[in-house]
């Protein structure tokens, strides 16, 4: 998995700024999915690029301006794509882990 499709989830329930994106991971993926906020800006930036997401500039008088970021259609029809494909199993056992701990 990577972040760009965690991203593109995040922004199928609503446009977000590059901060709310940041919350939303932390309450929601991080104990299996964390990234911190300069990936979360890389990324954006090159999932704008890719045209998988629309960046629109929100005007604030009484606080720094805002980008929103909108899932595009293609960047929907990658995101169905990735949740269609198959994935690989992760092995969660570490054998060196257990000699280490029984080492002693």
């Amino acid at each position: 998995m990577s972040l760009e499709y965690a991203i593109l989830g995040i922004l199928q329930y609503k446009p977000a700024s590059g901060y709310d994106i940041k919350k939303m991971l932390d309450t929601s993926i991080n104990h299996f999915w964390s990234a911190d906020q300069s990936q979360i800006y890389r990324t954006l930036s090159k999932m704008e690029k890719e045209k998988w997401i629309d960046m629109e500039l929100l005007i604030q008088t009484d606080k720094p301006n805002s980008k929103i970021y909108h899932i595009t259609e293609k960047g929907k029809g990658e995101f169905l794509n990735w949740l269609n494909s198959s994935m690989t199993m992760v092995e969660h056992r570490i054998p060196w882990l257990m000699q280490f701990f029984f080492a002693a």
